[in-house]
């Protein structure tokens, strides 16, 4: 079974205000609990399902509050000059 091999099951989220509605914005950190919550039951079930004694934890990772727009980055990214890395390590 996978959940014996899993030690912790990684989560990300992005907090976006495109639409420009302040109140659907500031209510988003409600929408990160509901998330935790769902991924959080679901380790629990698989848990009692399959008689385990391990416990999956849960690393929330990658997150942030995102206010550009695409369209706007999209243009920055072009306007930049954008160097080449020098090889670091190649093996011909």
């Amino acid at each position: 079974a996978t959940y014996e091999q899993v030690d912790y099951i990684s989560l990300h989220m992005y907090f976006e205000n495109y639409e420009k509605n302040t109140a659907e914005y500031l209510a988003l950190p409600a929408k990160l609990d509901r998330y935790i919550g769902t991924v959080a039951g679901i380790i629990d079930y698989v848990k009692a399902k399959t008689r385990s004694k391990r416990n999956v934890k849960i690393s929330f990772d990658e997150w942030n509050v995102w206010y550009h727009q695409r369209k706007q980055d999209a243009e920055r990214m072009r306007s930049w000059d954008w160097p080449e890395a020098p090889r670091l390590l190649e093996d011909i």
